[in-house]
């Protein structure tokens, strides 16, 4: 007996290790979960706009190293090895060696050798130069724009993630709202076909519940594909792979929506980061014109340069240090570059740049202008869509007791097929138009916030 149960035993073992690890598997393939905020922190560690947004701010910091890196000292190092396969003849008196020579004759020398050598260094340190420092501050605010321009691309994926994952929401209230408008149908089928054979009811009567239902079946399957379009364009907006299995956790009747009662008058016009942005490119344009006049005043340079040379009629002869040594040479000097006259070219540049800041100015004034407008505008649009909501949510009710009333005078046989048609064509539209109403809200919701300058907080 006992010999008997270790096998048993065994085998229970490994149906349980077995039963374990496909409980594992499954578990591993489940679909990862996101509320509406962990969607919007996933998009932006991985949306591809956000990720070149990214390494643009890198790059304007790297733009920063680079101009510094004009200050600093700058050392060259140059070797010539030259062939004179054809020296340079020089024309002189001839008279110049020989003292009694014709003074109107000339003579031809050819002075130089054939093999020539140099070797040097040459160290640049600038020490004046107005552009340098007006480049750097210009950096440094360039920085600034690219680190705004991040912030305008965060707030635009948060916007497009948000109204997509909202979308997604609707879309499944809507499926299944359809699913269930399908089976009561299917249902009131069952029961008109039944009435029929007891003789209840015409044919007729059956044949317009199954044109019904028939419409409502498309409907369902166009749902499904819009549900399924719709949670596509989610995982692209988020940057998830359109292959991978995710699940969006947060509930459309966990959504609150209340009017929008504060007062905007002490709206801080910085909270848009159109109008930062405007400022930072003003505060860049202003550098751009320091720079322009910065070019009137002189540049001052140091500069060294250490080296060697020598000559030779033999290429080998360069390499010889015995028989032709290498001979030192050395300069040290102070150099300035002014340009006194540039045919008037800085002078253009300046009046463009003013230009430049003036409309610059005018975009400033039109922003604040503008967002007034769309803040005012975009809180119309959210309390009406609010109000509009709630109106469509009471019809909805409405409309399901009168469709609950009508059937169950159909089923107690003291009211017409048309009617219960009726009702539950009523009863569809209007649970249409709450859900669009109720979209519409979100998405006003959504614009309300970008025009608050609060949607990326």
């Amino acid at each position: 007996m006992r010999k008997t149960q270790k096998p048993i035993c065994l085998i229970l073992v490994l149906l349980s290790l077995v039963v374990i690890e496909a409980a594992a598997q499954q578990q591993a393939i489940k679909a990862q979960g996101y509320s509406l905020q962990e969607a919007i922190d996933y998009a932006l560690k991985n949306n591809t706009e956000i990720l070149n947004a990214d390494l643009e701010n890198k790059i304007s910091q790297k733009q920063i190293s680079e101009i510094l890196a004009d200050g600093l000292p700058q050392v060259y190092a140059n070797v010539d090895l030259v062939n004179n396969h054809n020296i340079q003849t020089a024309f002189v008196p001839a008279n110049a060696f020989d003292p009694n020579g014709d003074p109107n004759e000339v003579g031809a020398l050819a002075f130089g050798v054939n093999y020539t050598g140099l070797a040097s260094l040459r160290l640049e340190q600038m020490i004046f130069d107005g552009s340098f420092f007006v480049g750097l501050q210009a950096a440094r605010i360039y920085t600034e724009l690219s680190r705004k321009a991040h912030i305008k691309t965060t707030i635009d994926v948060v916007e497009a993630v948000t109204k997509a994952y909202y979308t997604v929401l609707i879309n499944r209230e809507m499926a299944e709202l359809v699913t269930k408008n399908f089976t009561r149908l299917d249902s009131l089928l069952s029961d008109t076909k039944m009435m029929y054979q007891n003789g209840f009811v015409e044919q007729i009567d059956v044949d317009r519940i199954k044109v019904e239902h028939n419409n409502v079946k498309v409907e369902k399957d166009h749902l499904e594909k819009m549900l399924h379009l719709s949670e596509s364009l989610f995982k692209f907006q988020a940057g998830f792979d359109l292959k991978e299995q995710i699940e969006l956790t947060d509930k459309i009747d966990n959504v609150v929506l209340e009017k929008y009662l504060e007062k905007a008058d002490a709206f801080n016009y910085e909270n848009r980061i159109e109008y930062s942005s405007l400022q930072t490119q003003q505060a860049l344009n202003n550098l751009d014109l320091k720079n322009t006049k910065s070019q009137y005043i002189p540049k001052v340079n140091l500069y060294a340069t250490y080296g060697a040379n020598t000559g030779t009629q033999k290429f080998g002869g360069l390499f010889d240090l015995n028989e032709n040594p290498w001979h030192r040479l050395g300069v040290i000097g102070v150099g300035m570059n002014w340009q006194i006259f540039d045919g008037m070219r800085k002078s253009a540049q300046t009046q463009q740049k003013k230009f430049k800041a003036q409309q610059i100015e005018n975009d400033i004034s039109s922003a604040v202008v503008g967002i007034d407008l769309e803040i005012e505008q975009s809180i119309s649009d959210y309390n009406k869509s609010i109000d509009n909501m709630h109106a469509q949510k009471e019809n909805m009710e409405l409309a399901q007791n009168i469709y609950r009333t009508t059937e169950l005078k159909y089923k107690e046989g003291v009211g017409s097929n048309s009617e219960v048609l009726d009702a539950d064509a009523s009863l569809k539209q209007s649970q249409t138009n709450y859900y669009n109403a109720f979209f519409e809200a979100l998405v006003s919701r959504v614009e309300l916030l970008k025009a608050l300058g609060e949607l990326h907080k």
